[in-house]
């Protein structure tokens, strides 16, 4: 009995020589040691930064294409909002990059939220960077397919962060960049399909292109009550209102009307019939004089009756 009972604690001892080592090494003793996690978020930041970066200067340089706003003309329709819609990418990008900072405060390193976020964040960025290059080359459908990815990786992000907030482990700022990203993510998605309607062709007349802005505004609202009082994200609806609101500012779309192409046109000149002179009477509209009329009129103002009445 001596004898195992000291076998015993001589094992006893081996086994906490040997697991000591390696609780030293745990990433909640390394103390200064930088984890994966930190180099990830790192990782995160300089993705989200590089693509915020060329998303605006290919649109503002426009190298070998033309920028955003000059393709969008091409494929106007009644549900593209106004341009200045469009200045609350400012505001997202702004978001994303304060939730990268935030993320590698020591405060935050412990919350694992980041670094679920950090892989789709990433793929949101890079894909809107792909959305810049499609568009800008009129790959109209390509375009679609890169905004409806991303409107399915914002719905994830905006899901996970709000269960975080929900079960009390991190605060309503969490949302807010997935909040304004999903918000605007579901009226870039219809905005897109209506651009791939019109270059389609699918046009339909004036009616047909209302009831489509009709129908695609009816959607949107619904998505952005929807998710707003489902998730309590208030600002998914409000990023919706604002893209309605844009839209009634925009005045009417080129494409509801059938001859709109005309207005791009230079004005035509009527051709002049031999003997005509062209005059202007006094509602600045041109008519056509023979040189009879106007022999009428020169005697009639050499009569000094026409002139006292």
């Amino acid at each position: 009995r001596l004898g195992r009972g000291t076998t015993d604690a001589t094992h006893a001892g081996m086994a906490i020589a040997v697991r000591s080592p390696l609780e030293s090494t745990s990433p909640a003793t390394m103390g200064a040691s930088p984890g994966p996690s930190v180099a990830l978020r790192w990782l995160t930041l300089v993705v989200v930064a590089a693509a915020i970066a060329y998303s605006y200067l290919a649109d503002v340089l426009a190298p070998g294409g033309s920028d955003i706003a000059t393709v969008s003309r091409r494929y106007d329709n009644a549900f593209t909002p106004a341009p200045f819609a469009f200045a609350i990418w400012g505001l997202i990008y702004a978001s994303f990059v304060a939730h990268c900072v935030v993320a590698l405060l020591p405060s935050r390193r412990t919350m694992e939220i980041y670094d679920r976020l950090a892989v789709p964040l990433m793929l949101a960025n890079v894909l809107g960077a792909l959305w810049v290059a499609a568009f800008r080359h009129d790959m109209v459908f390509a375009a679609l397919l890169l905004v409806a990815t991303m409107f399915a990786v914002a719905w994830f992000m905006l899901l996970a962060a709000s269960r975080w907030v929900d079960t009390g482990r991190a605060r309503f700022w969490l949302t807010v960049p997935f909040a304004l990203f999903f918000g605007w993510m579901a009226v870039a998605t219809l905005a897109n399909l209506a651009a791939a309607r019109v270059a389609a062709g699918w046009t339909g007349g004036p009616v047909i292109e209302f009831a489509w802005a009709v129908g695609l505004l009816v959607v949107a609202t619904a998505i952005g009550l929807g998710v707003g009082v489902r998730r309590r994200a208030f600002l998914v609806p409000a990023v919706v209102a604002w893209a309605t609101a844009a839209r009634g500012d925009a005045g009417p779309s080129r494409a509801a009307h059938p001859d709109a192409s005309a207005s791009d046109s230079p004005p035509r000149t009527k051709t002049r019939r031999e003997g005509e002179v062209i005059t202007r009477d006094k509602t600045s509209r041109s008519r056509p004089v023979t040189p009879e009329r106007a022999g009428d009129q020169l005697r009639g103002l050499a009569d000094p009756r026409a002139v006292h009445g």
